[in-house]
């Protein structure tokens, strides 16, 4: 059956009044979840904290939120299990399915496939609002053609199951990274590695020297990350696009600030360069296990590439010296604030150029204790790759079965798993 989406929802059901807002709130804005992975819940006090004048929209368990701003963007979620005072930003319509008609899950998929996007950002792009949006009844009158709800069940349930399995992978790379940061930490900044009897250097006083106000262990130094860089800093470049042919669905990588925010390794990017482009800008290929550093607009952001590479120009990049990857990972990481103030310089735009990138100042250890960390380390990036790489399929799996399954031009078989999926797509 057919239904518009406000037959089978209530929009915007739970909202609140200044005045009538609980002492403690759990904030969730629309910055801060992308398809419906949650970076940021601010915890507020009504009583003390500002809070900001959006903060209006109780959810509950099964909610549906989906911004109103540039829906391309997906800053949309599910959620799961919500607690009475989890309230969210205006920006967001809240849709409360009615149960007897739809399976909320099903509801959710059905939202927010690449289709449905691409048709509430092109009425976003007609509105005349300073920014591409849609109002809330552009998703109420929406028509969707509903299946039995046996079948909306058996679906909801098997991308449930992809969805889960994503987050769990999730956690672990973010235990795995967390693990490593902390091992870092320990050895880098408490100076505690191991000595040569294996105890703690610090604890067991190890002799220190001072280099430029610094106070380090013996026979460590300081150099730049040029000095670190093997084959020099490569400042990335963007093929041009009048040229549609210097671009391909799948090719080289073109990594680009959205595409460093949220993974350890860069994976997928928004675009790919085609063999035309790269072969323009075959001194701006990045070999695999290069770091990527953005330096324009949003310096800080630290990744590593899985793959050849480019980057555009926002971007500088380099390939580590031996056994210092994961170190300068983390080096990198930790002075975001510092490479930020460098970009300043006065300017609206932050931009920190090559020149300033390639000069700045690192701590160098001894080559033995680099080599020991690495032993140590590189088996928990090795897990995390693979575990992004795992994330990478599940998310194609799901993208490529979900709207055959919701045309009805296949049918999943009865309780099959997640792991068994290869021969739906053959």
């Amino acid at each position: 059956m057919e239904y518009r989406v406000d037959e089978i929802v209530e929009i915007n059901k739970n909202s609140l009044k200044k005045a009538n807002l609980p002492r403690y709130i759990k904030y969730l804005d629309t910055a801060n979840i992308t398809k419906g992975k949650i970076d940021n819940i601010v915890n507020l006090d009504t009583k003390s904290d500002d809070i900001p004048s959006r903060a209006r929209r109780l959810v509950q368990t099964d909610d549906i939120i989906i911004s109103t701003v540039r829906p391309n963007q997906e800053h949309y979620g599910y959620i799961e299990d919500s607690r009475s005072d989890l309230t969210v930003s205006t920006g967001f319509v809240v849709l409360t399915p009615r149960k007897d008609l739809i399976n909320p899950y099903y509801l959710y998929l059905t939202l927010t496939t690449d289709q449905m996007t691409r048709k509430l950002q092109s009425i976003a792009e007609d509105s005349t609002s300073a920014y591409p949006s849609i109002k809330p009844s552009v998703i109420g009158n929406q028509i969707l053609k509903l299946p039995s709800m046996k079948t909306q069940n058996s679906i909801a349930t098997f991308f449930s199951n992809i969805d889960n399995k994503i987050e769990v992978n999730n956690k672990l790379i973010a235990n795995l990274e967390e693990l490593s940061q902390t091992l870092f930490k320990r050895w880098f900044v408490d100076f505690e590695f191991p000595d040569e009897n294996r105890n703690p250097y610090k604890s067991y006083e190890g002799e220190f020297q001072y280099l430029k106000n610094l106070k380090l262990p013996l026979s460590w130094t300081i150099n730049t990350i040029a000095d670190n860089a093997s084959g020099g800093i490569i400042t990335g470049k963007t093929p041009s696009t009048k040229i549609k042919e210097n671009y391909a669905p799948h090719g080289i990588p073109f990594i680009t600030i959205p595409d460093m925010h949220k993974d350890v390794f860069v994976l997928n990017t928004e675009r790919y360069i085609s063999e035309l482009g790269m072969s323009k800008l075959k001194n701006k290929i990045l070999p695999k296990n290069s770091i990527s550093v953005s330096c324009i607009a949003t310096p800080g952001l630290v990744t590593i590439t899985s793959k050849d590479s480019i980057t555009n120009q926002q971007v500088n990049s380099f390939q580590p010296n031996k056994n210092k990857l994961y170190y300068l990972y983390f080096t990198l990481k930790r002075m975001k604030g510092y490479i930020r103030d460098l970009g300043s310089g006065g300017s609206a735009t932050l931009n920190l150029n090559k020149s300033q990138f390639s000069k700045i100042e690192v701590v160098s250890p001894t080559d033995d204790i680099l080599d020991n960390f690495n032993k140590l380390i590189e088996p928990n990036f090795h897990k995390i790759l693979n575990l992004q790489k795992e994330n990478m399929n599940l998310s194609h799996l799901r993208d490529t079965l979900l709207p055959k399954l919701m045309s009805g031009e296949i049918e999943l078989p009865d309780e099959l798993e997640v792991d068994e999926h290869a021969e739906l797509l053959q």
